[in-house]
């Protein structure tokens, strides 16, 4: 398994890590692999928005897409049937 070195961590970032990693009864290695596994495993918000646009193209059923106008008619709609 490939490894990762960190130089020059500031005095202050290394107490705080240290200090969460005690707290969760974890070294600071165990917290700081727990901490970049989470990171990796998140998406980017720009990988969520390119899975949530495959996704729908993919249910894409030949039906025009829902604009931000069509939105805004039919809230306007529902309001005035009140």
């Amino acid at each position: 398994m490939p490894n990762i070195q960190v130089k020059n961590v500031p005095d202050q970032v290394h107490a705080v890590l240290r200090d969460r990693a005690a707290s969760r009864h974890q070294s600071l290695q165990e917290f700081i692999l727990e901490t970049l596994i989470e990171t990796a495993r998140t998406p980017t918000d720009t990988e969520f928005f390119e899975r949530y646009r495959a996704d729908l193209e993919a249910l894409d059923d030949g039906r025009p897409p829902v604009t931000r106008q069509m939105i805004l008619d039919a809230l306007e709609e529902g309001r005035a049937g009140r």
